[in-house]
């Protein structure tokens, strides 16, 4: 167990997108509050990281996806405050937003997984979050049924 640990803080000091991008694969089937965080923090030190640039995490596809997002919400941010027209409603799209930055952020993280050994480690995390998903419903459920039975 301390040699995890100890490679863990070693890649952690290597790749700091990489290892957000372990919390992210980890808390995404888990909460959806801290797997967002992770996903920004994973992005961020991606995009700012100065000693390792690859060429692999910022493809044509990367910028494409980095510039519609950009688009989407300057316009739907532009259209929320301008338009005056009682039949459009772009007060909708504001609050969709965040959906959209979420749903368009994975796609942006997973082009980090470009080796085999990366693969499967973000497939443990994934496994790993999944199952303490499982054991939080399984212990949720229980007390959740015993409450139900008392009363």
């Amino acid at each position: 167990m301390k040699s995890l640990f100890a490679s863990l803080r070693v890649s952690v000091r290597a790749d700091p997108s990489w290892a957000f991008f372990l919390a992210f694969a980890f808390f995404a089937p888990l909460a959806a509050y801290p797997a967002r965080a992770a996903m920004a923090l994973s992005l961020l030190a991606a995009l700012f990281d100065r000693r390792r640039r690859r060429a692999s995490r910022f493809t044509a596809p990367c910028a494409g996806w980095l510039v519609f997002l950009a688009l989407a919400a300057a316009v739907t941010v532009t259209a929320c405050f301008t338009l005056e027209d009682p039949l459009l409603q772009p007060r909708h799209g504001l609050h969709r937003l965040q959906r959209l930055l979420w749903y368009a952020g994975i796609p942006l993280c997973a082009m980090q997984v470009d080796s085999r050994p990366r693969f499967v480690a973000s497939l443990r995390a994934l496994v790993w979050g999944g199952a303490a998903w499982a054991v939080v419903v399984m212990v949720l459920n229980a007390m959740l049924s015993s409450f139900q039975a008392a009363f």
